[in-house]
């Protein structure tokens, strides 16, 4: 991720600019920089910050099927299993 990428993402208050931001950067891993592997870091993070966002959650599951991280997604889950509500 790009400096400014990362500054913009920081600098943003409210968790579905951050949440916005982290997948404009994770579309442009996939489509310009053939980099699923930091696509999927980025929806992580995204998941982090919101986990019961459903575009997240979608693209998420997708890169994990299409990669086979799926030790990789558990860790993500089980590191916020409490803050996940009923989907």
């Amino acid at each position: 991720m790009r400096r400014r990428d990362r500054l913009q993402v920081g600098a943003s208050e409210d968790d579905a600019t951050r949440v916005e931001l982290l997948h404009r950067i994770a579309n442009l891993h996939l489509e310009r920089g053939a980099m699923p592997d930091k696509a999927f870091a980025t929806y992580a993070r995204a998941f982090r910050i919101v986990p019961d966002h459903a575009s997240t959650l979608d693209k998420i599951n997708e890169l994990a099927a299409s990669l086979g991280m799926w030790t990789e997604l558990a860790d993500v889950y089980r590191s916020h299993v409490g803050q996940i509500s009923d989907v």
